[in-house]
């Protein structure tokens, strides 16, 4: 009977990882990290529950694990907001193929095998240009959850080794 729908905007992000390119990471990475911050994430945090719901849909009709990949040419793409807000354009890639995103570091495909697929979703978000990559749990809201049991927080992730 019509279970009531609170107001499912809790805590949106539950944490985020970003690779470590080494040595040489450089100045892009910084700005294309600093950007996502910015103007990515706080977009991520308010569309969770759809961005969720996607995920739960594809990891339910039998893709198994997986993350919806966000990739960017330029630093100035994510500036500008150049980047699909409806489920038509966005991208689910299941674990098995993370390995094709060409990202050195094993960070996010660690971060595809340890979240909770019935209570987070994972962003996975690559700026060519910069060769910067980033990931982000997020939670689902309450009233999707699974099981009753509160993700509060979950885990934050962290990101591949800066050294």
């Amino acid at each position: 009977p019509g279970g009531n729908l609170g107001a499912g905007h809790s805590n949106g992000c539950a944490g985020s990882g970003s690779g470590g390119g080494g040595p040489g990471r450089g100045h892009g990475s910084q700005v294309a990290q600093e950007t996502l911050e910015k103007v990515f994430k706080p977009w991520c945090k308010q569309r969770a529950a759809q961005l969720f719901r996607f995920a739960h849909r594809r990891f339910a009709a039998g893709e198994g694990r997986g993350g919806i990949v966000f990739q960017f040419a330029r630093t100035s793409d994510a500036a500008g907001g150049l980047w699909p807000t409806e489920e038509v354009g966005w991208r689910y890639l299941p674990q098995r193929s993370v390995g094709s995103l060409g990202i050195k570091t094993n960070h996010v495909l660690s971060a595809v095998q340890r979240y909770s697929p019935h209570q987070q979703c994972v962003v996975i978000v690559l700026v060519k240009e910069a060769k910067f990559d980033r990931f982000y749990f997020l939670n689902a809201p309450k009233s999707l959850q699974a099981n009753g049991s509160s993700a509060n927080g979950a885990s934050a992730g962290r990101g591949g080794g800066d050294g």
